[in-house]
């Protein structure tokens, strides 16, 4: 057994999928009983019940449509393509059922067969043809589907040249998976042939619809076997930890599910040593990124648990290879990166937990989630908010060829907060990362793909190394992040607190200085009657470090009282405007040569032979230039509803200028 390991390990990811191939045509075939056709509902499948539930609570949301627009080097002929279409949907039930309530409850329901349309769009005489296809083909995958009425499935095809065409599908997820799309393209190539040569389609009768497939998970659900795979994801999920990543924007009560997406390419080069290194482990290139991406999560999240959802093809049985519906199953992987891990421990790790969720792959999500009863949160998707996914070099050629690429636009959705998407080619790798716009912008979206790419580089160049130890961040970034942690240098000495407020009001004397429900005042205004103020103020014997008691109602005056009585070279000490809520600011005060500022009149609260107080509403325009004080001097004094204290906290004035350099760039 050991030595069958070790051929399969050693051999190349075509040699594999070779294998694949050719053991699925000897794979043992399950009797899945075909129902009788006369006219009857069907139930859903498990994985139906879910993306139908999903629909309900958003009617018509674009978030689960499925699109692909294939390039084609030639023009195809209307009546032949129709016809083609026509045939593959009359061949897979899928792809004209609906889904009505009856009593309550939703069931599949398998419409007759009809005539396909494919409507046509004629872009040769654009002025920029690929742009307006992807203009087109965005707007077209984020159109609604009515799951009760239908259809779920749209053909469009675009006209860029004499030559050149593409032909755009969009359907419904809960008709079709992935690898549905291809065999839907497949199909339609080769009946479009036949046709175009004057040959009859020989497309074989399928052995089951979905419908069947559907009828007999729900009973295959009650064995044994189900409960074995339940007890095993109940004990591998239950109690797991939420991924916390950092976001640009707080997580809405409900998303939106409106998604962008960044591109990745993994050079031929890397792509190459991750194929290494995973023979080296007797593991798959799959395997290898999956836990690059987990560990990269890790370090970004400092969570050393991970969970990460990935789509499986989920169709156990031959007969089901050629069938379309939505038989993907998604399942959870739960990582665990606590201790000293290498990235070869987390490669071998993941590995473990994949075999795992291979084996128990049959039971579907919907009812993996119903076991584990997880809080409702609306917010967030059920156990899971980032997905991980490689097409495999035979899925890719079987929807694309390398004459005909798929056409790339933007869907404008995202199911889950991060999807890493990641297709072989012949050498490469290459894809995108769909991010949730509620979340993340563009430029963090590009960074993470950046630093995926440095984490996974690294990783495979020393796989010894920890995953804590691996960097993420390139020379300039790392200097970014040291700069921000320092934050900007402490004001000098010298530097002058109303010297700085000045200086801005020769720069902007007319820009707006302070905002209130009285009106605004701009810089030129603020610092003339701030002026006047603080000329009073050392007129009646305001003294350097000195406090001057401030009773202002929050107004335009308020800011112009306080700079005033910094000019003067005082400390400015906060009161209530009765002075009751700052009896020790009061008492206080009264025990030395201080001021008291006043709205309008003395305060009657302060007594007799309280400190004298002005208005300022009248003085504005006395030029005065303010005293040049040492930066050390405090100039804001705080007192606590506590009994009398000797002083408060002080603020000087050096720390009030770093504050507002640092905070408003003053």
């Amino acid at each position: 057994m050991n030595s069958l390991q070790n051929r399969i390990t050693a051999m190349t990811s075509e040699q594999k999928r070779s294998l694949r191939e050719r053991l699925i045509q000897v794979r043992p075939v399950q009797e899945i009983p075909v129902q009788p056709r006369d006219g009857r509902d069907f139930p859903l499948s498990h994985s139906q019940d879910r993306l139908w539930f999903l629909d309900q609570l958003v009617p018509g949301n674009p978030f689960y449509n499925i699109s692909i627009a294939q390039r084609l080097p030639f023009v195809p002929v209307r009546r032949y393509l129709e016809r083609a279409l026509s045939a593959v949907v009359a061949r897979h039930e899928a792809l004209r059922t609906v889904f009505p309530l009856v009593r309550g409850q939703p069931v599949q329901r398998i419409l007759p067969a009809t005539a396909v349309r494919c409507e046509i769009d004629d872009l040769s005489y654009e002025p920029d043809p690929e742009a307006r296809a992807a203009q087109i083909a965005s707007a077209a995958s984020q159109q609604p589907f009515d799951l009760a009425e239908g259809p779920l499935l749209h053909c469009r095809l675009l006209l860029l040249s004499a030559g050149e065409s593409l032909l755009l599908l969009v359907i419904h997820h809960i008709v079709a998976d992935g690898w549905s799309l291809e065999k839907l393209l497949a199909e339609i190539g080769q009946v479009y042939s036949e046709l175009l040569a004057g040959r009859h389609p020989s497309l074989p009768p399928l052995p089951v619809q979905y419908a069947d497939f559907a009828v007999w998970q729900r009973e295959a659900m009650s064995g044994e076997r189900m409960a074995q795979h339940r007890k095993y994801w109940v004990q591998r999920l239950e109690g797991m930890q939420q991924l916390e990543l950092p976001t640009d924007h707080p997580r809405p009560a409900r998303p939106s599910y409106r998604g962008a997406r960044a591109p990745i390419t993994i050079d031929a080069a890397t792509t190459a040593a991750a194929e290494a290194l995973a023979r080296r482990l007797r593991t798959t290139r799959f395997t290898v990124l999956f836990a690059a991406f987990a560990a990269l999560l890790h370090r970004l999240a400092g969570q050393d648990e991970v969970t990460i959802g990935t789509p499986m093809a989920a169709r156990p049985y031959a007969e089901l290879e050629d069938v379309v519906g939505f038989f993907a199953n998604t399942v959870v992987l739960r990582l665990d990166f606590s201790g000293s891990c290498s990235f070869d421990e987390a490669v071998e790790r993941t590995h473990a937990r994949l075999r795992e969720a291979q084996n128990h792959q049959d039971l579907p999500f919907s009812m993996v989630v119903a076991a584990l009863a997880p809080e409702q949160d609306l917010s967030r998707n059920p156990l899971f908010q980032v997905s991980f996914q490689v097409l495999s070099s035979s899925q890719v050629r079987k929807a694309t060829s390398d004459a005909t690429p798929a056409f790339s636009f933007a869907r404008g959705t995202s199911a889950f907060d991060l999807t890493l998407q990641l297709a072989e080619t012949a050498s490469c790798l290459v894809g995108e990362l769909e991010y949730a716009t509620d979340l993340f912008q563009q430029s963090s979206a590009e960074r993470l793909v950046e630093r995926f790419l440095r984490l996974l580089s690294a990783a495979l160049a020393d796989p010894a190394a920890s995953v804590a130890d691996l960097p993420m961040v390139d020379a300039a970034e790392l200097h970014q992040l040291e700069a921000w942690s320092r934050g900007p240098a402490m004001p000098s000495a010298e530097t002058d607190l109303c010297g700085l407020f000045e200086a801005q009001a020769r720069l902007s004397p007319d820009a707006v200085a302070c905002q209130a429900p009285d009106g605004r005042l701009n810089y030129a205004e603020l610092d003339g009657g701030a002026n006047s103020l603080a000329h009073q103020l050392i007129a009646c014997g305001v003294r350097p470090g000195d406090c001057v008691g401030v009773a202002i109602e929050p107004c335009t005056y308020l800011p112009m009282a306080l700079l005033a009585v910094l000019k003067a070279g005082a400390a400015y000490v906060p009161l209530g405007l009765n002075c009751q809520s700052s009896a020790p600011a009061t008492c206080s005060l009264r025990q030395g040569r201080r001021c008291f500022l006043f709205p309008k009149v003395r305060d009657p609260t302060c007594g007799p032979g309280s400190p004298r107080s002005w208005w300022t509403a009248n003085h504005r325009n006395s030029a005065y230039r303010h005293r040049r004080c040492v930066p050390t001097l405090r100039a804001r004094l705080t007192y606590c509803s506590l009994p009398v204290p000797p002083d408060g906290p002080r603020a000087s004035r050096c720390r009030i200028v770093h504050c507002s350099t640092t905070s408003a760039g003053a």
